[in-house]
């Protein structure tokens, strides 16, 4: 009878081969583990521990002054670009806002190297990354993405537009001018106002029609970004509407318009200053006050002798200063007789005009102050004293001479 050959026998039955697949598994999962570390988590925790060392919150020159060891540390500026890209793209919960705009700042240093990680930036779904991404951007001027920027314009967050219309400005670029102008209608008043202020950096000519509109608008820090912006142009088309502004119901805007008509200069610019020397608004005459120094016309002396009998302690503080400033002789006497003066400040502010006017006939006056029991009169008459004796000494040695030479 012939017997059946024997079966060889298997390598692993069923159970081995699920044990082999397991153990694959795991060592699978242990691999992919070990990437997802190595490509995600180490760069993400050494840009956490770069911030860490550099602080938070510290200013722009610390910041810049200690990343260029920390880039290096990182791999240099591509890769620490590219780190801290990934880094402000983790979620709130694992990163707070204070950390990623540190990174931001660390990228900022990095230059032209971080220029496609921000760009990329540009579609985050966090409307702050992407304000941040846009200063980044407006950072990098080398050159400047107008492109972008103005892409940025359009952005469905106002932030957004803000820091893009902001970018635009300090750019430099006159390309610019287009898409600021047209931001000056957006819907939002930070935008509006900073798109004002970037016509101004852009000082270009074309500008100022627009800001004249803007000076009329009803918000009231449009209208103050207008008129800081039409000073910085320096344009006489805008002087008799700065010359209005300075009625304007709100402080900053007057302030502003007082200070952007001293920039223009001109015979009508003294004029209206001359004018808001009488209005019945007393920071209005303070600005004008200031601003007629500024000038260095010599025919505001006159006014500005009769602003230190203003009711308005201020007024007289400044009109005492602009005198000082301007150097006109006819100031002197009203000055010492300003000495007197109830207000402690316009006395200390009379007492430093004479100082830099080297009136000689004030020190009497001055000498009595140094018995104030206020210091700071005594400091201002003993300062204005140094200056006339150091004034008057060459001249005794002078005569000195003379009489030994006859």
């Amino acid at each position: 009878m012939n017997e059946k050959a024997p079966k060889p026998a298997r390598l692993y039955d069923r159970r081995d081969r699920r044990l082999y697949v397991c153990w694959g598994g795991a060592f699978g999962a242990l691999a992919l583990s070990g990437a997802f570390c190595w490509f995600l988590v180490r760069p993400y925790m050494e840009v956490k521990a770069t911030v860490q060392r550099i602080g938070y919150a510290q200013g722009w020159d610390l910041v810049q002054s200690r990343a260029p060891y920390e880039i290096r540390a990182l791999g240099g500026p591509e890769k620490a670009a590219a780190k801290c890209s990934l880094y402000v793209r983790s979620p709130r919960w694992l990163t707070t806002e204070d950390s990623k705009f540190e990174a931001f700042r660390i990228m900022a240093v990095c230059g032209r190297p971080a220029f496609p990680w921000a760009r990329g930036l540009l579609r985050s779904n966090d409307p702050k990354v992407r304000a941040w991404a846009v200063a980044l951007l407006g950072n990098l001027k080398d050159p400047c993405p107008i492109d972008l920027l103005t892409v940025a314009l359009e952005d469905a967050d106002a932030h957004v537009r803000s820091s893009a219309a902001q970018a635009l400005g300090e750019s430099g670029d006159l390309r610019a001018l287009e898409p600021l102008v047209a931001a000056i209608k957006d819907p939002d008043n930070r935008v509006r106002c900073r798109a004002a202020w970037g016509l101004g950096d852009l000082q270009d000519g074309r500008a100022v029609e627009p800001l004249l509109c803007a000076l009329g608008e009803s918000h009231a820090g449009l209208r103050a970004c207008a008129a800081w912006a039409l000073g910085k142009l320096q344009d006489p088309r805008a002087v008799e509407p700065l010359g209005c502004a300075l009625r304007d119901g709100d402080l900053e805007v007057r302030g502003q318009a007082a200070r952007a008509l001293g920039r223009l200069k001109g015979p009508r610019v003294l004029e209206i200053f001359l004018e808001a020397l009488r209005n019945p608004d007393c920071e209005v005459r303070c600005s004008a006050a200031w601003q007629l120094a500024k000038l260095g016309d010599r025919l505001a002396a006159g006014p500005l002798i009769r602003a230190l009998d203003d009711p308005e302690a201020k007024v007289r503080r400044m009109a005492a200063r602009s005198l000082g400033e301007l150097e006109d002789p006819r100031g002197a006497e009203p000055l010492i007789a300003a000495l007197k003066d109830p207000n402690v400040h316009v006395r200390g502010q009379a007492a430093m005009a004479l100082g830099k006017m080297k009136v000689a006939s004030a020190a009497g006056s001055l000498e009595d102050l140094l018995g104030s029991d206020d210091v700071t009169i005594r400091a201002a008459a003993a300062e204005a004293l140094e200056k006339i004796r150091a004034e008057e000494a060459p001249k005794e040695a002078g005569r000195g001479q003379l009489l030994i030479s006859d």
